[in-house]
């Protein structure tokens, strides 16, 4: 869900804590607690799913860089 949030929010500095919460209250009104979704943002984080730049979470880029290319 929250992975969901950030592309639905597709903002380019990336999606606050806020943004998130608020799109999953409008979107997933069963889900009531904004603490499950700082811990899930904190989870994703430490596993590398999400990434975190000034306060705001992206998902990781898919380049895959030319270095050892010839």
């Amino acid at each position: 869900m929250i992975m969901a949030a950030v592309r639905a929010l597709n903002e380019p500095s990336g999606s606050s804590k806020a943004a998130i919460s608020k799109y999953m209250a409008t979107n997933y009104p069963n889900v009531s607690s904004s603490n499950s979704t700082v811990l899930l943002l904190r989870l994703l984080k430490e596993g590398g799913s999400i990434v975190m730049d000034k306060h705001c979470y992206k998902l990781p880029s898919l380049t895959v860089s030319k270095k050892g290319q010839k």
